[in-house]
């Protein structure tokens, strides 16, 4: 799993991870790490 941040039409941090699989959880304990709640998350449309 990867994660890129943007910020203000930038690019941020990046953050890596290998997973099993894409299940909330275990795709959870990384978005509580790195995002923060009020973030606004874009997505590639990926439905799984």
């Amino acid at each position: 799993m990867i994660a890129f941040e943007h910020r203000d039409g930038k690019s941020g941090r990046d953050y890596a991870k290998v997973i099993e699989d894409y299940r909330a959880k275990s795709l959870q304990p990384i978005f509580d790490t790195h995002i923060n709640n009020e973030a606004q998350i874009l997505a590639d449309g990926w439905s799984g």
